[in-house]
């Protein structure tokens, strides 16, 4: 079986000006290895709502995640930071590298929290930054680094604990056209090859033809969600 993380009934709501804001309204999805689903709708749908539910790193009123046949949110904050940093790998629309740390030491520092040694960590680090086509840019700071640069070494620090999942929140949403879609095809390629699952939330249509799966999401709904085979570039 090839399903890894399933979503079931996830509703969510904030406060706004003392009344609830409701945000999402029961979404029910099925993540598979090896798959690139991809969330599309308009600002303010609640794309990067469920996308943070969906990768644990917020809570929904009511409904659950199940990940690995066991329901997650019956877990302490503790156990779900652990299967983030275990099982998942994350990519934002910013890089959010740290300033004062190289290029490398960014992507390594995934492993370190793991407590993984420290040459083990270096040499994993080395091996991604060479599928990145950034060998030569290692020692770099990422004000040194253009901007596809930077998310090309998130998309590694992303990779670099072999998750099962990755989520990716507009990616390449703050790169121009052409910069964007070399990181994009930079990032589907090593997740195709690892076999490891992604799921993308975007509003840029472009990227439907990457996907295994597709759902739109408006106004806290799944208007359709339905498979669609990846076209290969040409």
């Amino acid at each position: 079986m090839n399903n890894i993380l399933k979503i079931v009934n996830i509703k969510k709501s904030y406060v706004d000006n003392s009344k609830p804001l409701k945000i999402l309204y029961g979404i029910d999805m099925d993540i598979n290895k090896g798959e690139i689903t991809t969330i599309i709708g308009p600002s303010g749908a609640g794309k990067s709502t469920l996308l943070h539910i969906m990768g644990l790193l917020d809570r929904p009123d009511s409904g659950d995640i199940v990940f690995k046949n066991k329901s997650v949110f019956s877990s302490s904050d503790d156990e779900l930071s652990d299967i983030r940093n275990r099982e998942f790998g994350f990519i934002f629309q910013f890089h959010h590298l740290l300033s004062e740390f190289s290029a490398i030491e960014n992507i390594m520092i995934p492993l370190l929290i793991q407590n993984i040694d420290y040459s083990v960590a270096m040499e994993k680090a080395k091996i991604l930054l060479k599928d990145m086509g950034l060998i030569n840019r290692q020692y770099h700071k990422p004000m040194h680094l253009s901007g596809g640069e930077r998310q090309r070494v998130a998309i590694a620090r992303a990779l670099v604990t072999e998750p099962m999942i990755i989520f990716a929140d507009e990616p390449t949403g703050n790169l121009d056209r052409k910069t964007g879609k070399i990181v994009f095809n930079i990032m589907y390629n090593a997740v195709r090859e690892r076999g490891i699952a992604l799921v993308i939330v975007t509003h840029d249509r472009i990227v439907e033809k990457y996907s295994n799966k597709i759902a739109y999401l408006v106004d806290g709904k799944l208007q359709n969600h339905y498979y669609m085979g990846i076209e290969d570039e040409t």
